[in-house]
């Protein structure tokens, strides 16, 4: 049979009507036959995204049926990506709709629709499940069907007596219409297949060719079953990407995300399937039989992507991690999964472990640690967290200034130190609000002083690496500095070492920025463990602050000779050197002795609220 008769005679099929079995299968009435469909076998069947549903001449074959013999289609997961195979091989449908023979595994009883170009056969299947009965009335209905005796009933058809003239008036209209038919079908098929490029770039990541965020999700929805959702776990499985661009190169990032797709695609089973929907960030869904063996399948996958061949420093290499999440319940949401997975993620990434299942347990810590981080970033918004000060002296024992500090003073809790709200806040991503709504107080506080003829006074203001590595530090710190006038030589920035550890060309150009706008700089805890002396040498640091563990270490002679060094090498470099922690008159004698410039430390003044603050440096004043 030609090509271009296949569409036209079943479109006459169609319009024929089917043979009536309501009485051979009575008894089928209010059955349900699971169909799994083509989303791409135009004019036969297809998934028409618009509609939401399965179009073409099947599906309006199995209405009729439906009217003839009680049964009911219902067609599982519809969709653009064709689940034939799968749905046929778990056993989830009694019936493969529309395929071409040869595309489906699974097909154990098949029934030949249509042949056309000698070879091509277009089939209904039937699968281990499907009841006999239910086979039998569809196969009688489907039968009766054959386009061969359409054809043979068309060409039987007794040719008109009256008026030659109007018949062949007649037939050069069918002549048309089959060649508009023919033409439609030229231009749907054109549409079809360009409808499927278009769906497929839609879904694919385009630097790893694996499938995207939109494709998971389609995936997940159509994959995961309520009869198979306990074979199920997801792994979320990532690296630190920002890491490997800052010492490696963007291209060599790029490369590694490339080798993990073809790692995750080469070791996916046929029900897997896997995507790409960040920078460094994969999701695998994996079938296994149990959490062991997930687990196994789990450490296989991260042990060959931590493979990468390349010659790294140790603080270099590349580290994959993952969070496994088993699926513990029918028609969860892709996106809860993910979040699942993700906690296992993080906390494997803050346990330097390969990967971690998420329980219940992980999940209600995380529930906690998130409603507390609700709560913080609520706190900001009622500005809950209050600047406290610990006032600074030279060695002449009078206040040369302060640093800011913090607390939150909790609407349930009371008044809090920082050990309860910082970890929390970095972990949210949200230390940044609290770092510039400290430095907002810190320029209240300085603007204060200036106009209350206390300008010589100056104030330190915290600022955490991931504060200042961020690239739009300098911008929002300039933002804030405009609002205020006091003189600007009065703020002092202070870094912890571990600022200029990482993403350190960044933190470097804020630093200078910061410069240019006439502020100074301070390295605090000098000795705490994140030292490089070369850091004094590289960046423009006015003032560093030494330990109190270093100073506890002075009562010993090579702690001694520690303390007086860190000094001397201050002052050798332009530093001027001050000395946390002084809690005593001894304490304060080693520090003198040693030279340093500054001390601070609850022997001079414990930290005290704003007012309080003030009321101290009054008295002192006054004494």
């Amino acid at each position: 049979m030609k090509k271009w008769m296949v569409v036209p005679i079943l479109i006459v099929a169609l319009l024929l009507g089917l043979p009536n079995h309501a009485t051979a299968t009575e008894t089928a009435k209010n059955d349900t036959v699971y169909v799994a469909g083509n989303p791409d076998l135009f004019p036969f069947e297809y998934y028409d995204t618009q509609l939401g549903s399965y179009q073409g001449i099947l599906p309006e074959l199995y209405k009729q049926i439906s009217q003839t013999t009680g049964l009911e289609f219902v067609y599982i997961h519809p969709g653009m990506i064709n689940q034939q195979n799968r749905l046929a091989k778990n056993g989830q449908v009694d019936l493969v709709s529309a395929y071409v023979r040869g595309e489906i595994e699974a097909a154990e009883r098949e029934l030949i629709l249509l042949r056309y170009d000698g070879n091509t056969e277009i089939c209904v299947a039937f699968t281990a499940i499907t009841p006999g009965w239910v086979e039998e009335a569809i196969r009688s209905s489907l039968e009766n069907l054959s386009a061969q005796q359409v054809l043979e009933l068309s060409l039987r058809v007794p040719k008109p007596q009256p008026e030659q003239k109007l018949y062949w008036w007649a037939g050069i209209i069918g002549g048309v219409l089959l060649l508009i038919i023919a033409v439609l079908a030229a231009v749907l098929l054109w549409h079809r297949k360009a409808r499927k490029k278009n769906d497929k770039i839609r879904f694919i990541d385009p630097l790893t060719g694996i499938g995207n965020q939109s494709y998971f999700e389609n995936t997940f929805r159509h994959c995961i079953t309520p009869a198979n959702y306990a074979l199920y776990y997801l792994s979320y499985i990532s690296l630190d990407v920002q890491r490997i661009e800052q010492y490696l190169g963007i291209l060599k990032a790029e490369e590694i995300q490339r080798y993990a797709a073809d790692v995750l695609s080469q070791t996916a089973a046929d029900e897997d399937f896997t995507a790409r929907i960040g920078d460094g960030v994969f999701l695998l869904a994996l079938q296994a039989p149990s959490e062991e063996a997930a687990s196994i399948r789990v450490s296989e996958i991260l042990e060959q992507l931590n493979r990468y061949e390349g010659t790294f420093l140790e603080e270099h290499r590349i580290l994959f991690r993952a969070g496994v999440f088993g699926i513990d319940t029918a028609n969860l949401p892709a996106e809860t999964a993910v979040f699942n997975a993700r906690q296992g993620y993080n906390a494997a990434a803050h346990n330097h472990c390969s990967y971690i299942f998420t329980d219940k347990a992980l999940l209600n810590r995380e529930a906690t640690k998130i409603e507390l981080q609700r709560k913080l970033l609520g706190a900001l918004e009622n500005h809950e967290f209050l600047l406290y000060m610990q006032l600074i002296v030279d060695r002449n024992e009078r206040i040369i200034g302060a640093e800011a500090l913090t607390r939150w003073q909790s609407r349930e809790k009371g008044l809090l130190s920082p050990g309860a709200f910082i970890e929390p806040l970095k972990s949210a991503g949200l230390i940044d609000k609290l770092d510039f709504y400290i430095l907002e107080e810190t320029c209240k506080q300085l603007e204060q002083w200036s106009l209350t003829g206390k300008e010589h006074l100056w104030m330190s203001c915290n600022f955490t690496r991931l504060t200042v590595s961020r690239n739009d530090f300098a911008e929002r710190f300039q933002n804030v500095l405009e609002r205020y006038q006091f003189p600007h030589d009065c703020l002092i920035i202070e870094l912890t070492e571990d600022s200029l550890m990482d993403n350190t060309t960044v933190a470097y150009r804020n630093i200078l920025e910061c410069k240019k706008m006439g502020c100074k700089i301070a390295l605090d805890d000098l000795g705490s463990g994140y030292s490089s002396l070369q850091d004094l040498c590289d960046y423009p640091i006015d003032i560093i602050k030494i330990d109190r563990h270093i100073l506890l270490k002075s009562t010993t002679t090579r702690g001694n000779a520690l303390l007086q060094g860190l000094t001397k090498l201050g002052h050798d470099l332009d530093i001027k050197v001050l000395c946390e922690g002084v809690e005593s008159e001894t304490e304060k004698q080693r520090v003198c002795e040693a030279g340093c410039d500054y001390i601070q430390g609850f022997y001079y003044s414990r930290v005290l609220p704003r007012d309080e603050a003030d009321l101290f440096y009054m008295r002192k004043q006054n004494a």
